[in-house]
C-alpha cells in the first residue's frame, strides 16, 4: 500500500514540530516538513522524509506544495496576516485537490466576538464551504506557552509575568494535540468534525509557580501585571498592535475562567490518556532548567 503525503505546515512550530515527530514513526506516513526560514532545515530533517522552505506571501508556491499531498496539517501564526494566508492555502488545497486538511483552530465560547475568536471561527468556515474533508483541532492553551511568559529571574528566585489573575485553564500537551491530529487521519469519524482538547484539570498560574518551584527548588512566583504593562512586554518582544489585543483577548477569557471547563468526549472516544501539568515538567524538567537556571 502507497504511503499517505503528509504536509505538516509550520514544521518547526510548537505544534507543527511534535506532529511531524509522532508522524515519523507511523509506518503509512511519507512526511513533507514545511518551513519558512531555512535556518530550521537541520530541526525537522532527522523526521522528514522531505523539508521544503515555503513562504505564504508568495501565493505561487503554494500550489506546487500541495501538489500530490494527500493529508495537509495547517497551523498559522497569530498575526496581522493569518486570515489572508488561510485564505491562501485554502485555495491552493482545492485546486490540488487535498484529501485531508488537518486545522488547529483554537478553543472558543459561542458568541465570542473578539479578534482571536473571529479570527479561527472565519478560517474554519471557509475549510468548510471550500468542500475540503477537515478536522478541526480546538486546544485550549498550550502547556508549552507558560514557558514562553515573560520572566525575569536572579540567583535564587523567577518572577513569570501575565494578565490572568486567579484565573484557571486546564492547560494540554502540544504532544496530545499532535496525537490527535495523527489519529484523525485514518479516522473517517474524526472527518468533518471539530475536536475540543483539554487537560484533565484547571490551574492557576499561582498553582503552576508552585510547582516550579518544587522542580526547580527556587522560588518561582506568578505577578500579575495590568494589561498595559503587560502590553508594553509584548510590544518590546515586536507584537504589532493587533497580535497583542489578540493575546489579551484570550487572556481575559482565562481570567474570567471562560476556558476553565474540561472536555474528555475525544479521549473517551480513542482511549488516549492526557498527559498532566506535572507529567509535562518531569519530562521537560532539563529544558525548564535552562530557560530558569
Amino acid at each position: 500500500m502507497a504511503k499517505k503525503r503528509f504536509l505538516i505546515l509550520g514544521a518547526s512550530g510548537r505544534t507543527g514540530f511534535e506532529v511531524l515527530r509522532q508522524a515519523a514513526a507511523q509506518a503509512d506516513l511519507y512526511t513533507v516538513a514545511a518551513i519558512h526560514s531555512p535556518a530550521k532545515k537541520s530541526i525537522v530533517e532527522p523526521y522528514a522524509n522531505e523539508v521544503i522552505c515555503l513562504d505564504y506571501d508568495q501565493p505561487g508556491a503554494l500550489l506546487p506544495a500541495l501538489e500530490n499531498i494527500d493529508v495537509c496539517y495547517m497551523v498559522l501564526p497569530r498575526h496581522d496576516h493569518e486570515i489572508t494566508h488561510a485564505n491562501a492555502i485554502i485555495e491552493a488545497a482545492v485546486q490540488a485537490s487535498i484529501g485531508h486538511i488537518i486545522y488547529l483552530s483554537a478553543l472558543t465560547l459561542a458568541g465570542d466576538t473578539g479578534a482571536a475568536a473571529q479570527t479561527k471561527i472565519q478560517i474554519q468556515h471557509q475549510i468548510e464551504q471550500s468542500g475540503l474533508n477537515y478536522t478541526f483541532l480546538r486546544p485550549t492553551f498550550f502547556m508549552q506557552r507558560v514557558l514562553y511568559l515573560p520572566f525575569e529571574k536572579d540567583r535564587n528566585r523567577v518572577r513569570i509575568f501575565a494578565t490572568v489573575g486567579e484565573g484557571r485553564v486546564p492547560f494540554i500537551d502540544t504532544g496530545d494535540i499532535a496525537k490527535a491530529a495523527i489519529i484523525s487521519i485514518n479516522n473517517p469519524k474524526l472527518h468533518r468534525q471539530g475536536i475540543n482538547l483539554t487537560g484533565d484539570y484547571a490551574l492557576s498560574m499561582a498553582e503552576v509557580t508552585r510547582l516550579l518551584s518544587r522542580y526547580l527548588n527556587k522560588n518561582v512566583i506568578y505577578i500579575d501585571e495590568p494589561e498595559e504593562n503587560f502590553s508594553k512586554r509584548l510590544i518590546a518582544e515586536g507584537y504589532s498592535d493587533l497580535r497583542v489585543e489578540k493575546q489579551l483577548e484570550t487572556f481575559r477569557l482565562w481570567r474570567a475562567n471562560q476556558h476553565s471547563d474540561v472536555c474528555t468526549d475525544f479521549y473517551e472516544a480513542t482511549g488516549q490518556k492526557k498527559t498532566d501539568f506535572k507529567g509535562f515538567v518531569e519530562r521537560e524538567l532539563s529544558q525548564i532548567r535552562r530557560i530558569y537556571g
